[in-house]
């Protein structure tokens, strides 16, 4: 691990520990959801960008050689908040390659781009979305986690009317991909956003977008998106 990378690490949770009042790892494990999400908006704020932390109630997390649950691959630990730099998505697992290189489980991390109410919120957003437009698949692995794991209000909004719309217009091969790869959890939710964006009963464009979303469906009927989308009670 770098110097710079360790400074990092160690002044964040103790910015994290001076606001929430949280003194030890393991004290991580009774705080409330409201100061989890405070601070996830603490790392985002501090990088300057979307963020990738570690967030299990049971620490601290296994860092782990290959992308399945064993004693003999654990290489490692980490402590809550923890940023991670993440580089792949399988089947429920994180592959990272910062602070340490391994896999994580993807269920003990969560994304965040802060909070609505701070000023740089929306540059930080716009710059994820952005990336992910121009087909940068780490950062549209990380929009797609946000919007499943914690994005709600305005920057939910935004995803939905928005980035997720034009990733399913210009970015289609990669968007599936990437849904192919997350949890069935998380592509329930996304699946949803998408249907009720697109709604039966709605515009022009969005009747239009909806066809076009069930046609790349079609075309892939046996991968676990479509399998996702036909499981779905909503429609």
């Amino acid at each position: 691990m770098s110097r710079n990378l360790t400074h990092t690490l160690l002044y964040s949770w103790t910015i994290i520990a001076a606001i929430l009042g949280t003194s030890s790892v393991s004290s991580a494990q009774s705080m409330s959801e409201q100061k989890i999400r405070m601070a996830l908006d603490i790392m985002a704020v501090q990088q300057g960008t979307c963020v990738t932390i570690i967030s299990d109630p049971n620490p601290p997390t296994n860092l782990r050689s290959t992308p399945r649950a064993e004693t003999r691959n654990i290489i490692g630990q980490l402590r809550p908040f923890t940023l991670v730099t993440v580089t792949n998505n399988q089947d429920g697992w994180l592959e990272i390659t910062a602070p340490n290189q391994g896999w994580v489980s993807l269920n003990l991390t969560r994304a965040s781009c802060g909070s609505a109410v701070d000023n740089s919120f929306f540059k930080r957003l716009k710059n994820l979305g952005e990336l992910s437009l121009k087909g940068d698949r780490n950062a549209l692995d990380l929009l797609v986690r946000y919007r499943y794991q914690g994005a709600d209000g305005v920057s939910a909004d935004v995803l939905d009317s928005e980035y997720l719309p034009k990733l399913l217009e210009t970015q289609t091969e990669l968007l599936m991909s990437n849904l192919n790869s997350q949890p069935e959890r998380g592509r329930q939710r996304i699946l949803e956003n998408l249907s009720m964006t697109f709604s039966k009963s709605g515009t022009d464009w969005q009747r239009q977008m909806r066809k076009k979303l069930e046609a790349e469906l079609s075309r892939r009927k046996d991968s676990p998106v479509a399998k996702t989308w036909r499981s779905l009670s909503v429609r």
